[in-house]
């Protein structure tokens, strides 16, 4: 078969790409077979060398897809990788490779198993909520002498749930745990510093010191709660997180059949940031390739460095490198040591920091030019620094570079509130990259509180509280008098009670009466809301009805304080699903609590759209690169010379935090500049305590003749009480209304949002406000999912099920749903009504080569604003694809369905008939760009599963054609057009005007 024009096109970029490689690259990618090491320091281009090295497995072998397994430590790594993948080999073939997370590809091992997985079959992963509670509980039951405080029984609870994790991630089962402590306990007593040297007042020379046995009888009451904890893990219905590895692991060593099939489907294995692995996730990996016939040249590649091995913390043991090279001696080692991101005076600066340290290897810049050289700064006190250095900035931004090309970086997250304030200050433009915990922000801390007052509003403390807060329009001055007048009484009712008493608000002089009254009866209804409505219900009407949503909409950096507001509706949303029906406002006012009381974090990712100069940990920043990049407060006790208590001494061989894990972080942070590195520390803390520099400064300076030491004090009290200034536009901001279109993908239902109506694209779309489901949309997700789950079955049989197969996959997933006994019911009812009839008339037309669910991304289209041309990303999720079989010309031949609940067609007004056939079009869009010259789409289906009133489920048959798809070509272009110049704030306008919208929203 001839290849098509695309397979052409993809051949042409793969050599081009080849092509542009350095020969230890082109080696590395043309070693397919045997066990492989890349040593691939910053800027060497390995997600490049993974990819290309796929395509080229592809090329040169006969495996298919599907039998090359990708792992990388990162969700990010996985979509680096992926997308890259897309551009050698197009996205059908992209879509059959294997990568995943090591998490990931242990929980597809368990799913797809789930005979070989009884113990994990219905059960779900416990979130930290509730492995926080039951690590609690197990606290509290057990008799412990080691782990419990004077002042507390839950004091240790954050330090077991981490050790746990630790020992979790290393494979270990309690009774493994147990005999390590075994062995510690006698390493303990055979080491001579365990015991006195010298008789003294109340102890023996020879005598066993006091605390030498402490670390290991605390460890033995950590096997006790870790033993109990998993216990009512499985009582409860969970499993942790790090189990996944664990049990395929076990699986893998201990039964041979299941290793084989492993074996047998995976013939290559790519591990990118193996300096990470964990010693669990190398026994695997070892595992994976000790077959017999292999003869110790398994087809495993690795990349990854020594020296960027900063996520140690999370169980990775001393070398993993050298660990492979003894499972696998006859490994071969190749070393990327041009780098293609920093200067070279960048690199020598780092290469003088990690001189005479392991894995030590000197990087080549291939950028060429006269960059200027690394630049240490030392202020007077740390205030002085961060003006300094936003000062600079600023003047930087003023000189033409681009916000997104400078990043600040910081040690640890509680750095990060003064930078924010002088760039508030200064007038510097700045976005948090990296995950930011909710729980921290002030707005969303309010409204907790908001909460917690409608669950108890007769609580003085709780009231008064939320009266203060400015979004519920209660008067200030009003709010005091209440207050005064309150505290004179003798408070025989609560404040409460005394809003609500008619004698006391006729008595008083106030200037609005009518928000008291307002704000009481708001609480009330409230209240009964709290008490009654599911808990998505509740969030979202209080959030709207408060003033919290106008509140923050209208903030100055609306577009972050929307997401993390979405956030936390996100995992309102979760925990309302995962909890079950029974879960309402007050069980999730006592999660929140046991998330601050532990630090538990609800994590909200960056908006990489936004425009500003990135703010990020050194942790955060790993995998990103930029021109410029300011290290801030390099300072002993902060990189480096730190005094870390540990709260376990745990038996095991995993990293302990130290100068040199210290020394890595800073060299990664360093590598993450192109063109200029600034490095600022001061002479004295906020506290006025004089600070010494940072060792690492320290060898860069003697080390590094190129780096240039200045000494700036610039004034930093101007800036400590200047006006904080909107740095950052709002929603209606074109650039971040440009950047939010073309960084999201595009959908049918996207587009057709914006047809129909650019505010609601925009509220929905663009600013995406959170939105508690209607009952009809939780209605059609469960139809969803019952005929996803029917077909899969169909699809394994080879024939339709019986009827009654449908009607127990949609009580399955109505089950998962946090709905009401009675909503259920009815749902039930109507669901089993409706999918009796549509399958009546339709199983003998079900096809068992079929696909469900089918996710298509990564086709690519091109719109521009009349100067530059744009990349948008179509994508869609097709309810059923029938594949009929092969043409003449060698296509596969297919049939889409696409279901809908609700009314018929015939009751359909033409606007809503308009919406789904441009849905059948992009559908056709979408296979004819993902899958060119190998499907060919037949015919589109809309099944209204719903029968109409004479009991009929009505079918309506569209067959898009060339001018159809020009058409859409066409609405495309103009929606892209339209807002990529700047046009869709004056189109919000018009519209607001005309349906009397509140513009401010």
């Amino acid at each position: 078969m001839k290849p098509s024009a695309e397979e052409k096109r993809l051949a042409r970029v793969f050599a081009q790409s080849y092509e542009s490689l350095n020969s230890a690259q082109k080696e590395a990618v043309d070693t397919i077979e045997g066990p492989v090491a890349v040593i691939a320091g910053p800027g060497t281009g390995k997600t490049q060398i993974l990819a290309l090295r796929i395509a080229n497995i592809l090329r040169r072998s006969d495996v298919g897809p599907e039998n090359i397994l990708a792992l990388t430590f990162t969700r990010a790594g996985v979509k680096a990788m992926r997308q890259r993948l897309v551009s050698f080999i197009g996205p059908a073939a992209a879509y059959r490779v294997g990568i995943y997370t090591f998490h990931g590809f242990c929980e597809e091992q368990i799913k797809s198993d789930p005979e070989e997985f009884a113990d994990f079959s219905d059960k779900q992963v416990a979130d930290e909520i509730t492995a926080s509670a039951l690590i609690e509980e197990a606290l509290k039951e057990l008799e412990l002498e080691y782990l419990k405080t004077a002042a507390s029984d839950c004091h240790y609870v954050p330090a077991v749930r981490r050790a746990i994790d630790i020992i979790k991630r290393e494979g270990l089962s309690p009774e493994d745990f147990r005999k390590l402590i075994d062995r510690q306990e006698k390493e303990v007593l055979a080491d001579e510093n365990s015991y006195y040297k010298r008789s003294v007042a109340g102890r023996k020379k020879g005598q066993l010191k006091k605390d030498a046995l402490k670390k290991v009888r605390k460890n033995r009451e950590l096997a006790q709660v870790y033993e109990l904890y998993n216990r009512r893990l499985a009582e409860s219905g969970h499993y942790d997180f790090s189990d996944m590895i664990g049990a395929v692991l076990s699986r893998a060593e201990n039964n041979p059949d299941f290793l084989s099939d492993l074996r047998e489907r995976y013939a290559y294995v790519l591990v990118d940031e193996h300096q990470d692995t964990t010693d669990a996730q190398i026994r695997l990996l070892i595992a994976l390739g000790s077959a017999e016939h292999l003869q110790g040249k398994p087809n495993i590649f690795l990349v990854g460095d020594r020296r960027q091995a900063i996520f140690r913390f999370a169980g990775a043991g001393e070398d993993n490198f050298a660990r492979f090279a003894r499972a696998f001696p006859e490994v071969k080692e190749i070393v990327l040591d041009r780098n293609y991101r920093s200067s070279q005076k960048i690199l020598d600066a780092a290469a003088a920091l990690m001189t005479g340290t392991e894995g030590e290897v000197s990087l080549r810049a291939a950028r060429r030019g006269d960059f200027p050289a690394v630049k240490t700064v030392v202020y007077e006190t740390y205030q002085d620094e961060l003006a300094g250095t936003i000062s600079t900035i600023k003047e930087r931004l003023a000189a033409g570079v681009p916000p997104e090309e400078i990043a600040v970086l910081y040690r640890e997250n509680k750095h990060l509130p003064a930078i924010v304030d002088f760039c508030e200050r200064l007038g510097v433009p700045y976005v948090v990259a990296g995950t930011q915990n909710a729980l921290t922000d002030p707005d969303l801390r309010k409204l907790f509180a908001l909460i917690r007052a409608c669950l108890d509003p007769m609580n003085n403390t709780f009231l008064s509280e939320v009266m203060l807060f400015d979004f519920l329009g209660l008067d200030s001055l009003d709010v005091a008098a209440v207050f005064q007048r309150y505290s004179c009484r003798a408070r025989r009712l609560s404040l409460l009670e005394t809003l609500s008493d008619k004698d006391f608000l006729r008595r008083g002089k106030w200037r609005s009466l009518a928000s008291i009254k307002t704000f009481t009866e708001n609480l009330a209804r409230w209240k009964s809301l709290a008490d009654n409505a599911p808990l998505m219900e509740f969030f979202e009407t209080l959030v709207r009805e408060s003033g919290f949503l106008a509140r923050i909409l209208a903030d100055r950096r609306s577009v972050e304080k929307m997401a993390k507001l979405t956030g936390v509706f996100r995992q309102v949303r979760r925990l309302a699903l995962t909890r079950g029906p029974e879960y309402g406002a007050g069980r999730f006012a006592a999660d929140l609590e046991t998330m601050r009381r532990y630090g538990l974090a609800i994590d909200i990712p960056w908006d990489r759209s936004v425009r500003g100069i990135r703010l990020m940990t050194a942790h955060a920043a790993k995998g990103l690169e930029f021109d410029e990049v300011y290290i801030t407060n390099a300072v002993s006790g902060v990189w480096g010379g730190k005094r870390k208590r540990e709260d376990f001494d745990l038996p095991l061989q995993v990293v302990k935090g130290d100068d040199e894990d210290e020394r890595r972080l800073f060299f990664v942070a360093m590598t993450r500049a192109r063109k200029f590195l600034h490095i600022g520390r001061a002479e004295r803390d906020e506290a006025g305590k004089e600070k010494s520099q940072s060792i690492f400064l320290a060898q860069i300076a003697d080390s590094c003749p190129e780096c240039e030491k200045s000494t700036e004090t610039p004034l930093s009290s101007p800036a400590i009480f200047a006006p904080r200034e909107n740095t950052l536009g709002g929603f209606l901001d074109n650039d971040h209304i440009r950047a939010t279109f073309l960084k999201s993908k595009l959908s049918a239902s996207t587009l057709n949002n914006y047809l129909a109506s650019p505010l609601l694209y925009f509220f929905r779309n663009l600013v995406k406000l959170p939105q508690a489901p209607s009952r009809n949309l939780i209605f059609g997700q469960l139809i969803h999912k019952a005929l996803e789950r029917y077909f899969i079955l169909l699809r394994k049989e080879g024939a339709p099920p019986p009827v009654e197969k449908l009607e127990e996959f949609f009580a399955a997933a109505a089950a998962e749903e946090p709905l009401e006994r009675r909503e259920r019911e009815q749902m039930l009812k109507r669901g089993r009504e409706a999918l009796l009839i549509y399958h009546r008339q339709n199983a003998d037309d079900f096809f068992p080569r079929v696909e469900t669910e089918k996710w298509i991304d990564g086709v690519k289209f091109s719109v521009s604003d009349g100067r530059e041309n744009f990349e948008l990303e179509l994508c869609g999720t097709i309810d059923r694809l029938d594949l009929l079989g092969r043409n003449t010309f060698g296509a596969e031949t297919v049939r889409l369905t696409d279901y809908k609940s609700g009314r018929s067609w015939r009751k359909l007004s033409r606007l809503e008939k308009d919406k789904l056939r441009r849905q059948m079009v992009f559908y056709k869009l979408l296979i004819d760009e993902a899958f060119e010259g190998r499907w060919e789409l037949c015919e589109t289906r809309l099944d209204f599963i719903e029968p109409d009133e004479k009991g009929v489920c009505h079918r309506e048959i569209i067959r898009p054609n060339e001018k159809d798809l020009s058409a859409l070509k066409e609405e495309i272009s103009l929606m892209a057009e339209t807002i990529l110049t700047g046009r869709l704030p004056e189109l919000l306008e018009k519209e607001a005007e005309k349906a009397k919208y509140d513009r401010n929203l």
